[in-house]
């Protein structure tokens, strides 16, 4: 018997073994990894339920009002942010401009960009502003250790 002999293999077990084994690894591993996986989204999805609750529990506990507030407690700095955003009465505006030419600071689609309306005169302003309704955004909660 020559040394080597230990590795021969009939042609049968060269071709169907050596993939045999490995789809039945590939197979085994493949379970394991998409079972770990359906888990840890699983375990995400209710970890960010979870900071959903707390941010709007955060969030509650703050005046609604547009801007940062920060609040110290303890050894972390609890940070709340609303942004505004402007909403027009398009049927206000388009009485307002009565189907006439438009100023160059309002859209065809009857709305003024925030900060457009914000640099304008206060006479400018004054002309317009019934028809606005200011909505905040949600808020953002930011936790600081």
């Amino acid at each position: 018997m020559d040394k080597w002999d230990i590795f021969k293999t009939t042609d049968d077990e060269e071709t169907s073994r050596p993939d045999v084994d490995y789809n039945a690894e590939r197979l085994k591993a493949l379970r394991t990894l998409a079972s770990d996986f359906h888990d840890a989204i699983a375990q995400a999805n209710e970890l960010q339920e979870t900071v959903d609750r707390l941010s709007g529990e955060i969030a509650h506990l703050f005046p609604e009002t547009a801007g940062e507030q920060i609040e110290q407690v303890d050894d972390m700095h609890v940070r709340v942010t609303r942004t505004e955003r402007y909403k027009w009465d398009k049927s206000e505006l388009e009485r307002v401009f009565d189907q006439g030419e438009l100023p160059q600071y309002v859209s065809r689609n009857l709305s003024i960009h925030k900060r457009t309306y914000d640099k304008l005169p206060v006479e400018e302003q004054a002309k317009v502003a019934h028809a606005l309704k200011k909505e905040l955004n949600s808020p953002k909660v930011e936790v600081i250790k």
